[in-house]
Order: C-alpha cells, then structure tokens, then sequence
C-alpha cells in the first residue's frame, strides 16, 4: 500500500492535512488544522503514517554541501555534519533535521536514509560551480555554485530517458522545475553539468517568493535612495 500527502497552510487559520491511499486511486482523506505549526503537523503525519506496515525511512535533504553525494544511512556523526551546514540553507535543512530527529525516535526500529538535492550536481565541472571572486572564498568558506532541486531533474532526466526510449547515457537534456522554488539544469547522459541555482536556492530564475539573480548593487543602491539605513535593510 503507498500512501502520499500534503500538509497546507501551516501558521494560519486554514490549515488542512489531506492524505491518500495508493497511486491516484485510492481512498482519499483529509483533516482540518487550526493554526496549526510544523511540530503539530509532523505529529499528525507521523500518526498516520504509523498504522501502515514500512521498513525504511527515506528523508529529503535540500543541502549536502561537498560532503554528501548520493544516498546516505543517517547516524548522530552524519546529523552532526548537517547542522555544520544549516548556515547554507537557513530555511530548509534545520526544519528537515528536525523531522529526521523526531522519526529517530518514533521510528527506532527502522533504518533511515537521506538524500539531498545537491547531489545531482556533485560531478559539474569546477568552470561551472566556480564564482570569479578571491580563490580563498572557496578554499576557506566553500563558497561556490552547488545546485538545487537535484532529486527532482534526475527524474525528470530518467523519465524523458524512457519515454524517448534511449539509453540516459545518450542524452542531453535541458530540465525546469518551476514551482514555489524554481531552477533550470543542463544534463548530459544522466549528469548534471550546470544549473541556474548557486551558493544557495535563492539564485537563478525568479520564483514564487525569491527575486532571483538581480544586480547585487541593488542592495546598496535601494536603503539609499530610501534612506534606510543599510544595516536596517540587511536585518530584514
């Protein structure tokens, strides 16, 4: 039995959870929330998910910096590693950790594996994952283009593989996710090789609520045209 779901509307009045049972056919059900936050919304998932039978737990991880390049069986050093990360994607992965730390507990029993987006992206090539800023960015702080979105264009790049019926080995694919985060990525035989993402899921294109690449002279320009004060403008 395969069981998917969404939670909605989290922090607000019209909250909902809403679940279903097998692959679009299936018995479809949902549940009302009252301003309900992540933790109470976890819970309720994890209630659900709960009564079906399961042997491993699969989490998705946004950022993996340079140390996580496929699939990885999660352990307190590997949690550790993460959080050294959280800095990279400030709205992503401390919330995912938190979730992984809860299903620790309530699933002890079974064993538990991440992937991350960032993976995809782990074989491009240093002209394309290089900034043209000071060498040290990177060797000290890993200042670079890592990519986002990965799990998402290996499907994609897969799927096209089987409905073009050829080998993923011979084919060059141009892939866009467009969603509330949205980013484009060239594929060549089932690698990524460059990506409209850099140092963090807010580059690129423009999205549903991140503006995308702009001019970063924007940022010094605007507080002054407006009189804000810069340090005003940089804490909002």
């Amino acid at each position: 039995v395969s069981l998917s779901g969404q939670a909605n509307n989290l922090n607000t009045q019209k909250g909902k959870l809403k679940w279903e049972e097998g692959d679009g056919g299936g018995k479809k059900q949902s549940q009302t929330l009252d301003n309900p936050d992540f933790d109470k919304s976890l819970d309720l998932v994890l209630q659900i998910t709960a009564k079906y039978n399961f042997s491993l737990v699969g989490h998705r991880i946004v950022h993996g910096g340079e140390s996580y390049k496929g699939a990885t069986k999660i352990s307190q050093e590997m949690l550790a590693n993460l959080r050294s990360l959280n800095k990279l994607a400030p709205l992503h992965n401390p919330i995912q950790l938190a979730a992984i730390e809860r299903c620790l507990t309530v699933f002890s029993d079974r064993p538990q594996a991440a992937c991350f987006d960032t993976a995809y992206y782990a074989k491009l090539p240093d002209y394309a994952y290089m900034y043209p800023v000071p060498l040290s960015w990177y060797t000290q702080y890993k200042v670079r283009r890592y990519g986002f979105h990965g799990l998402s264009h290996d499907f994609v790049v897969q799927e096209a593989s089987r409905l073009l019926d050829k080998d993923v080995k011979d084919t060059n694919v141009i892939s866009c996710h467009l969603g509330a985060g949205c980013s484009v990525t060239a594929s060549k035989g089932g690698v990524g090789i460059d990506t409209s993402m850099g140092f963090t899921p807010l580059s690129g294109v423009m999205m549903g609520s991140r503006c995308g690449d702009i001019d970063p002279t924007v940022l010094t320009y605007i507080p002054r045209r407006q009189t804000v004060l810069l340090s005003k403008s940089w804490s909002n």
